[in-house]
């Protein structure tokens, strides 16, 4: 180029070298805007291929004709098959299940027909097929690659085996739970912060008559009488105040009528330590208290067999009484003052019968006792002198 521009300056020829020089500088840029592009596709494909590489879910792009265009290291990972296998091979031979094929295969040709598919851009879970032909969960996601001519397709593959076990773990966990909860003979429930029921077991259902579907949400003041609610509410606040489990003993209408449980209820933290429930575990101790009262009933009339004798005992000296200071009256070994007194003591004698006979009554029937204080030295002092007459 030098050597023209010398000979065009030399023959005053500026005209012609003007072109050249445009051409020439045209040629340059082209070149310098060519490697820009270049390095730009580098690094753009660099960018591309670290992405790919440090990816933990599997990339895989197919062609047209569903063959593999692109696989990740986390594909040969999961898959078990390293990328020089599979490119260019048909994926659907390779990873999909027997029985899913067909269906993949249809769906590929119907999309290229018509446009139309259910599956682009949704996330779905499939089972998928590894180089040893076990089969496991996948969490699939496909995109179409916007590119000119031929349609591409990435696939976003995550193997979902542990979060598969884990959730199978946890329903059976929860499983366990609830027939343990609805096998309880005991009352069982969960309300949140807000007095809402949030869980029941089936001897809930049972005893007061209710579906799960009808109370979940609700409250006491809509499930309950309005006097049992408050009760019902006023204990729970003082779980949830004192932040600790505590013990009540609560009256509730049953269908057969009025029963008393010993209800312990306790508040649910959550990891950080936040209220965020409270349970409630009722035992009925209704029929307990009517056995124990029955008991206690037999156990008097027993009691009272065993005192027989000693009650006679004790009306042998009233009546030994009476029957002396009667028989002095009658007899005339007594008048004037002493008569007086003789009548007094059969009196005496009579009230203290009275007394003792309806201590027993009362003993006997299902009514309490009424302990009163007594003056012993009294007492012994009006027997001393009811016995020395």
């Amino acid at each position: 180029m030098q050597a023209g521009a010398v000979d065009y300056v030399r023959k005053d020829n500026l005209a012609r070298l003007i072109p050249v020089v445009e051409r020439e500088l045209r040629a340059g840029q082209e070149r310098r805007e060519r490697q820009q592009a270049e390095a730009a596709q580098r690094e753009s494909q660099a960018r591309k291929s670290a992405m790919l590489d440090s990816a933990l879910d599997c990339i895989v792009t197919i062609d047209h004709e569903g063959k593999v265009f692109e696989w990740n290291p986390a594909a040969e990972k999961t898959f078990g098959y390293r990328r020089g296998e599979v490119i260019g091979k048909e994926l659907a031979a390779l990873v999909i299940p027997p029985a899913l094929r067909e269906r993949h295969r249809q769906g590929l040709a119907r999309y290229l027909s018509t446009g139309q598919s259910s599956i682009l851009g949704k996330r779905m879970e499939m089972s998928a097929l590894r180089a040893d032909g076990t089969e496991f969960p996948v969490e699939l996601s496909i995109t179409q690659v916007p590119t000119e001519g031929l349609p591409l397709f990435t696939g976003f593959i995550r193997d979902i085996t542990e979060r598969r076990q884990a959730e199978e773990t946890l329903h059976a966990t929860e499983a366990r739970l609830q027939a343990m909860l609805d096998n309880s003979p005991n009352v069982v429930f969960m309300k949140d912060t807000e007095g809402r029921y949030v869980e029941i077991n089936r001897q809930f259902e049972k005893v007061f008559r209710i579906n799960r579907s009808q109370i979940v949400g609700k409250t006491d003041d809509e499930v309950f009488p309005r006097e049992q609610a408050a009760a019902f509410r006023a204990n729970d606040a003082l779980v949830l105040q004192a932040g600790i489990p505590m013990e009540f003993e609560e009256a509730a209408l049953h269908a057969d009528g009025r029963h008393t449980s010993i209800v312990s209820k306790f508040p649910l933290r959550d990891a950080n330590g936040k209220i965020y429930a409270l349970c409630g575990i009722a035992t009925d101790i209704t029929e307990r208290r009517r056995l124990a009262e029955q008991l206690r009933q037999f156990q008097k009339m027993e009691s009272i067999g065993q005192l027989a004798a000693g009650v006679a005992h004790d009306f042998n000296n009233i009546l030994a009484v009476i029957q002396g200071h009667t028989d002095m009256v009658l007899g005339g070994m007594v008048a004037g003052n002493d008569a007086e007194e003789s009548l007094k003591q059969v009196a005496a004698a009579a009230k203290r019968a009275a007394n003792l006979t309806r201590q027993l009554l009362a003993f006997s029937r299902k009514q309490e006792m009424q302990p009163q204080d007594m003056d012993l030295n009294g007492v012994i002092k009006d027997m001393t002198r009811m016995l020395e007459r």
